[in-house]
């Protein structure tokens, strides 16, 4: 997509956090040059645009219109491995409308899709993907697995943190759980790269509204750290950082309870 339709997607996603969290309009230049999103977007990526179709779906979900909502995760399968745990999401919220209609919508991209290209084309440009892809090296558990050389621990690592997730999800409202969700992704999923980690902005929006003064600031130099930003350990970190905050929120659901009142169809729903 072009430059100007990328940015204008990340700045309409950065105006959706800054309202509905009531942020700061002094941290949009911190979202500004978040390096995941800002030099993803300037090398031609769609990051940008696939995390505005994560918050429309998000929004959706919020306001009570399950049935758009399950079609608007549906349009993100585009970028299919970034949509792992959108469905147990949806299972361990009791979303089930919303649900249904994402299993409707990706049945009818799925046949459309391999209507066009046979299923054998596409596992093959799965498996070759590290060999056609220039530069390419894995981000998250994958890739911390490589550097340390020890490829065993992945799988380990990847049920620790998939058991986590759904626990987290089963158990905190709407917003976090989508929050552990996205995060949750970037670590287990094989085929994450650096610009992936755009997703980031919506638990770190969430964190940096909802956390004290000390989260606040790890928040902001999260989103600061541009050099730190090259290299993957910064990224499973960050990673980590967000999902042990939910995890501590859990034990202390008085930390977590007190943002905002949610919306009203949200608490009706709860």
């Amino acid at each position: 997509m072009g430059l100007d339709g990328g940015l204008g997607a990340y700045l309409a996603s950065i105006a959706i956090l800054i309202r509905r969290f009531h942020l700061p309009v002094a941290l949009l230049p911190a979202f500004i040059v978040f390096y995941p999103a800002i030099v993803g977007l300037i090398s031609g990526q769609d990051n940008c645009l696939f995390l505005l179709a994560v918050l429309a779906g998000w929004r959706l979900l919020e306001q009570k219109r399950d049935t758009l909502a399950g079609f608007a995760f549906a349009l993100c399968l585009y970028k299919f491995n970034l949509t792992v745990l959108i469905p147990p999401l949806l299972l361990l919220q009791n979303r089930y409308r919303a649900l249904t209609s994402f299993a409707i919508g990706a049945a009818s991209i799925a046949g459309v899709s391999f209507a066009i290209t046979p299923l054998r084309t596409y596992t093959t440009a799965l498996i070759e993907v590290p060999k056609e892809t220039a530069g390419f090296f894995p981000f998250g558990l994958r890739g911390l697995s490589l550097v340390i050389g020890q490829q065993w621990c992945y799988a380990v690592l990847v049920g620790v943190v998939l058991v986590l997730c759904c626990w987290l999800m089963r158990r905190l409202p709407l917003t976090e759980a989508l929050c552990v969700a996205v995060t949750g992704t970037l670590l287990i999923v094989p085929y994450v790269t650096w610009y992936d980690s755009t997703l980031l902005v919506l638990p770190l929006a969430f964190l940096y509204a909802r956390g004290s003064s000390r989260i606040r600031l790890a928040c902001i130099g999260v989103l600061l750290a541009s050099a730190l930003w090259r290299i993957l350990p910064t990224h499973v970190g960050a990673e980590f950082f967000v999902l042990a905050y939910f995890g501590r929120a859990i034990r202390e659901p008085t930390d977590v309870a007190q943002l905002h009142p949610a919306p009203p169809a949200v608490a009706a729903s709860r």
